[in-house]
């Protein structure tokens, strides 16, 4: 005589089946429930009808009535225990199914950290800041000032107290207030008033002929004495 061991697909299909089954006995259990509470609803009628007419009747179907309650009383207390099992075996497949789960998280983890190195991380950490050191050294050099030659901060030192002493702070308002005056007689012509001109007097042909001659003589004039003024400021 040998006994077969379920095999793990059997185990499985157990564990599935399992809750189906103590559900399905919960249902008849409820379905018989019922029917004993309209059994002991029918038996309490008949003694309410019979108490003063057939009083051995009622005590009888009293003691239906005491029956049927006691027997609805176990199918409670059996569906309560068959209910906590289902639950239980639910609660039982979730947690084995999360156990799975982080196994499974835990070996692609180690999968993954098989090939790392904890000096091979800190190596390429180090290499990484080389290089961005590296590459922040390369914009400082690219944004420095494109200068021919190198300044010599003490020659422009002396360049500007030269320049101090030569324009000393009283000279330089002097010549600030000079162009001061100069720009206050600088004349606005926005700010001339307009006069009107008297008419022109009525000449006749042969007057406007000699005064157009007189007019050509007075532009030779001031013609020359453009040109003196010219040789004069130069």
């Amino acid at each position: 005589m040998f006994t077969l061991k379920p095999t793990t697909q059997s185990k499985h299909s157990s564990q599935h089946s399992t809750p189906s089954l103590i559900r399905e006995k919960v249902d008849l259990l409820s379905s018989r429930q019922s029917d004993l509470e309209q059994k002991i609803q029918k038996e309490h009628d008949f003694a309410k009808l019979n108490a003063s007419k057939n009083k051995r009747a009622a005590l009888l179907a009293l003691k239906k009535k005491k029956m049927y309650e006691n027997q609805v009383l176990k199918i409670i207390e059996t569906k309560l225990t068959l209910e906590t099992v289902a639950g239980n075996i639910d609660d039982a497949r979730f947690n084995n199914h999360t156990l799975n789960v982080l196994k499974m998280g835990a070996d692609s983890l180690r999968e993954i950290h098989g090939t790392v190195n904890l000096n091979v991380v800190d190596d390429v950490m180090d290499s990484v800041q080389d290089q961005v050191d590296f590459s922040n050294e390369i914009e400082d050099i690219i944004a420095r000032p494109m200068i021919g030659q190198d300044i010599d901060e003490f020659e422009l030192e002396d360049e500007l107290q030269a320049i101090e002493q030569q324009y000393p702070p009283s000279s330089i308002s002097e010549l600030e207030k000079d162009s001061i005056d100069l720009k206050k007689r600088s004349i606005n012509l926005s700010e001339v008033p307009l006069i009107a001109l008297p008419p022109r007097p009525y000449r006749s042909k042969q007057e406007n002929k000699l005064m157009n001659l007189d007019d050509d003589d007075d532009d030779d004039d001031d013609e020359d004495l453009q040109r003196i003024r010219l040789a004069m400021a130069l």
